[in-house]
């Protein structure tokens, strides 16, 4: 073969290496379920959300668009990065739908959509100091309220964080008509 021939041969060989996180990051977030207090809801929360960011995108890579680069990057598109996890979310679910890989509608008007923004509010909070503001005794404050706050992580239900991201998992199973994973269990 000529270098012309190898050159051209190679622009038609796409070689993915995949790495797979969504179930340490379950494992991670079920261990937490499983400790009483604040703290280890703090980390329920963040490690849930790592796990819906994680999930998403690996299954879509894997079940939805399988080796497919062009589609994954329609649902996924590079300027979408940096935008949040429910924006991402929608943007995913709907191409998919549009698309018919997915079977619609898109719903986001759920209770368990609203639980989602809620924990991804409180995931934020937790990651960008939003939780750390103070609390005023007397209105009005400049200060925007902490979210989370210790009350709220104090009175979480162990478990929340994590069956709110196994809910919208499984709707995303119910569109495409495939079972959701045995690994992912209730807690």
């Amino acid at each position: 073969m000529t270098t012309s021939q190898h050159a051209a041969a190679a622009a038609w060989i796409t070689i993915w290496q995949r790495e797979t996180f969504a179930p340490s990051w379950y494992r991670d977030a079920a261990r937490e379920c499983s400790v009483e207090g604040r703290d280890a809801r703090r980390r329920e929360i963040v490690l849930a959300a790592c796990l819906a960011e994680s999930y998403l995108y690996e299954w879509f890579r894997d079940h939805v668009v399988p080796d497919d680069e062009a589609a994954l990057l329609q649902c996924f598109p590079a300027a979408n990065r940096r935008r949040s996890l429910a924006d991402r979310w929608k943007h995913a679910v709907k191409t998919a739908v549009d698309q018919t890989w997915l079977a619609g509608p898109a719903d986001f008007s759920g209770p368990g959509w609203a639980d989602l923004l809620k924990l991804i509010e409180y995931r934020n909070g937790l990651l960008h100091a939003g939780a750390s503001r103070p609390v005023s005794v007397r209105p009005p404050s400049q200060v925007d309220p902490p979210v989370p706050t210790a009350s709220t992580l104090d009175t979480l239900a162990a478990g929340w964080a994590l069956d709110v991201v196994i809910a919208e998992i499984r709707r995303l199973h119910h569109l495409a008509g495939t079972a959701t994973p045995a690994w992912l269990m209730p807690f």
